[in-house]
């Protein structure tokens, strides 16, 4: 009874899931338009246009990591239940979150050129999605990002990629097509990144590409029974590459070997002859897009013939080796926009790995950032080699549109038909300290190019030799560094002086009370610092002279001048500036008086300017030595 009972509940179940499956998710289906609102507290925001059904995504860098729940996508209750058909990610948004559109039925997706990250399951189970077009600029597919995207039929997969996580594109069973942009593409493909895809039969993997160890990234898929079938699925794969050995180790999979990889300009490939492929040729088509003269050439370590075809596949052109020590070849020629060219390389019986560079032939410049410093004693000792030191140095070659290319500079050496080389002006100037100019070319010898050099200063810094001088009492100390090479002199490492130096003036007193108001200066006034005779007065009156730092004891005086006495102290002041000292000039006899004695004899009895202040002083009687000895 109860196995009767259990019969028709589980009928029922089916039969409610049949009729009422989306029933939960139909029931809060978005009608009305979302403002833009932050993500987080990022710097991005989503809106919501309700007619066209469309999600937008705008703002400026990572849109944040989700969860898959409603306290974290906003459009969690209405992700598939019809309210959306639509997304538009705008440019500058960097990164697409993880979950971020996790289980959202979207009919189109429009990405920006910003894009470099999609995150973990950031599109998972997006299963109304047919049609994946990766914008050009994206790095990262990270871990089940488009797990489950059972309606997805292609994908297409810019050179930019350069890792394809694990599960990345899992249980997309309508996948047909993978298209990988460039087959030269170093790509990193995960473990089961293109699992149980079962519409996926074939598949051309870049020569480039790193695949998973566990042999799971392409290939089978499951049944319902849950067995591993490989069916009709085969892998296209360059014989030097990981996807050959990842198919040759599968004894599952068939596998068909490719010589022929389309090449653009400014990109290199590398290659490789094996024992049992120096029979094969290689085949690199280029379609220009404009028409212009390139250059296309090989370098390692395998003789190889070329020969230039056009679209009819006349022969254009035809190398080998370009000389009997290399195992290289170089052609030349000016191809047509829209022509598709094919350059076919062959092995001359040997193995080894070479690779092949395209470039447009014409260059614009040269960069490099050389050491070109020396000092002047490399100068003298001979050690003083521009050219030698620069030789081996790497220098960045810039072609037309832009494109590069670092060469290893060598002095008149050829880089296939450029011809490196230096020049100075050693010859014409003698070279000393300071800059000077040198320049390198790279170029054609015969200007079939125009030889392109660039100037760049060469620097030969002084050698100085240090002479110190000791300060004295008046005269600071100090470093004089002179170059021996040019004669270059400077002074630096300064120390202050030992003594204290005063300075002032020696004028005559023109009253008892000491005023100096016409400041008439007095010569051969001696004056004395601690009893030591240290300056005499010039016909100015002005003094100067310097002491150890201290309490100074500092007179002024002379054949008919009351001494002055003053009393100084210093300690860290360096200059002092005693101004006008007023003297008494009219006392011969010194003895506080002035008498009719005192002015027969004095210096200044017959000068009128000085003799006028007599009468100031005639019988005033003693002067106060307080006006002598103190300023």
């Amino acid at each position: 009874m109860k196995k009767i009972i259990s019969i028709i509940m589980s009928f029922a179940i089916i039969l409610c899931s049949a009729f009422f499956c989306d029933f939960t998710s139909y029931a809060f289906k978005q009608e009305s338009d979302v403002e833009p609102t932050r993500l987080g507290s990022s710097q991005t925001y989503y809106s919501f246009n309700a007619k066209t059904k469309t999600i937008t995504i705008s703002g400026e860098g990572a849109t944040p990591d989700l969860r898959n729940s409603g306290d974290s996508q906003p459009w969690y209750s209405w992700r598939s239940d019809g309210s959306v058909e639509n997304l538009v990610v705008e440019e500058g948004i960097t990164y697409i979150g993880n979950y971020m559109f996790y289980n959202t039925f979207f009919y189109s997706v429009s990405l920006p050129s910003t894009l470099k990250k999609i995150g973990t399951y950031a599109f998972s189970g997006v299963s109304t999605l047919a049609q994946l077009k990766l914008p050009k600029g994206v790095e990262i597919i990270s871990d089940y990002a488009f797990y489950r995207c059972r309606k997805l039929v292609s994908a297409a997969i810019p050179d930019s990629v350069i890792s394809i996580g694990a599960n990345a594109f899992d249980t997309c069973s309508s996948l047909e097509n993978i298209e990988f942009e460039n087959m030269n593409m170093p790509v990193s493909i995960g473990k089961k990144a293109f699992y149980n895809c079962a519409a996926l039969t074939e598949v051309t993997v870049p020569k480039g590409a790193k695949l998973s160890k566990d042999n799971s990234c392409f290939g089978y898929y499951k049944t319902n029974n849950g067995d591993n079938v490989y069916s009709s699925f085969v892998m296209n794969v360059y014989r030097d590459s990981d996807a050959y050995s990842y198919a040759f180790f599968n004894s599952d999979i068939n596998y068909n070997i490719i010589g022929d990889m389309n090449i653009s300009e400014g990109e290199t490939v590398n290659r490789t002859f094996y024992s049992d492929s120096v029979d094969d040729a290689m085949m690199f088509y280029f379609t220009p897009a404009y028409t212009d003269n390139y250059k296309f050439y090989s370098a390692g370590n395998v003789d190889v013939d070329c020969i230039l075809t056009d679209s009819a596949g006349d022969g254009i052109a035809e190398n080998k080796d370009v000389s009997l020590t290399d195992s290289n070849f170089y052609i030349l020629e000016k191809l047509n926009a829209g022509e598709t060219y094919c350059f076919t390389v062959s092995s001359f019986k040997s193995t080894g790995d070479f690779s092949v560079t395209l470039y447009p032939a014409e260059i614009e410049s040269l960069n490099f950032d050389f050491d070109t410093e020396f000092s002047c004693s490399d100068v003298v000792s001979g050690k003083f080699n521009v050219l030698r030191k620069i030789t081996g140095k790497e220098i960045e070659v810039v072609y037309k549109r832009g494109f590069t290319e670092t060469v290893t500079f060598e002095n008149n050496k050829s880089f296939y038909e450029y011809k490196m080389a230096y020049t100075d002006d050693q010859n014409k100037n003698m070279w000393l300290c300071g800059n000077h100019t040198v320049a390198i070319s790279f170029g054609d010898v015969s200007e079939k190019f125009n030889d392109i050099s660039e100037n760049f200063n060469v620097t030969v810094n002084h050698s100085y030799v240090e002479t110190v001088v000791e300060p004295t009492l008046k005269t600071d100390g100090y470093s004089s560094y002179r170059c021996y090479y040019c004669g270059d002199t400077y002074k630096d490492n300064f120390n202050d002086r030992l003594g204290v130096r005063f300075c002032g003036k020696a004028v005559l007193m023109e009253n008892p009370q000491g005023e100096c108001k016409e400041n008439l200066p007095l010569p051969d006034i001696k004056v004395t610092a601690d009893g030591e005779t240290v300056f005499t007065t010039n016909e100015t009156g002005e003094f100067e002279f310097y002491v150890l730092p201290g309490v100074r004891e500092i007179s002024f005086g002379g054949n008919s001048e009351v001494t002055r006495k003053i009393i100084m102290e210093s300690s860290d002041e360096k200059d002092i500036d005693l101004g006008n000292v007023a003297i008494c000039s009219f006392d011969y006899n010194r003895d506080g008086y002035i008498n009719a004695k005192d002015f027969a004899v004095n210096n200044y009895s017959e000068d009128k300017k000085y003799w006028k202040y007599a009468d100031n002083f005639f019988a005033y009687g003693k002067i106060d030595e307080s006006i002598y000895n103190n300023i």
